[in-house]
């Protein structure tokens, strides 16, 4: 996955919908999307003052060639992964339109803390969801076909993470 991910910018984000599984354009989109927030945070660190303004400026450019792209003859695979892009894309781009409201510039902020967040690790090989201080993977199997809401997706995975005595207790699973 990490080969097809690093291929979105130099083919272009369309043809790299276009030729990948929707796996790859689902995860890979976070990932990309994880990155480009937190390298605004460091332009803004490094005195570029603008960088989460111009970053919303290019997620709202990057949502319009979506749905521009849905006016086209798309197949019906096609046609699903970028209607589930403009899902995710619509509520990446009104995260930071928040940001910008509210002047967040800092990767340690909650507002960014609290956000799901999306990392390669290298060491593990794989693609992780952060959110504060959860941790987890992917989860491929069930993040392929639909936009899945950050609570849903943290209450599936927040049993995984108290364990006590052997059995598995918290706010699902008490």
């Amino acid at each position: 996955m990490t080969d097809r991910c690093a291929e979105m910018w130099q083919m272009g984000r369309l043809k790299w919908i276009e030729e990948n599984i929707g796996m790859t354009v689902n995860g890979g989109s976070k990932l990309w999307w994880t990155w480009q927030v937190e390298d605004g945070f460091k332009k803004v660190q490094k005195g570029e003052k603008y960088a989460i303004k111009n970053l919303n400026q290019m997620l709202t450019k990057q949502l319009n060639e979506l749905v521009y792209e849905t006016r086209n003859k798309l197949s019906s695979t096609q046609r699903k992964k970028v209607n589930t892009l403009i899902i995710i894309d619509v509520h990446a781009r009104d995260i930071i339109d928040g940001f910008v409201r509210d002047s967040i510039l800092d990767e340690r902020e909650f507002a960014w803390e609290s956000q799901l967040r999306f990392y390669w690790i290298r060491a593990e090989d794989d693609l992780f969801a952060r959110q504060c201080t959860f941790k987890t993977p992917f989860g491929y199997e069930y993040m392929v076909a639909i936009a899945i809401s950050h609570l849903s997706f943290a209450l599936m995975h927040i049993p995984d993470q108290f364990v006590a005595a052997g059995r598995v207790v918290g706010p699902l699973l008490t």
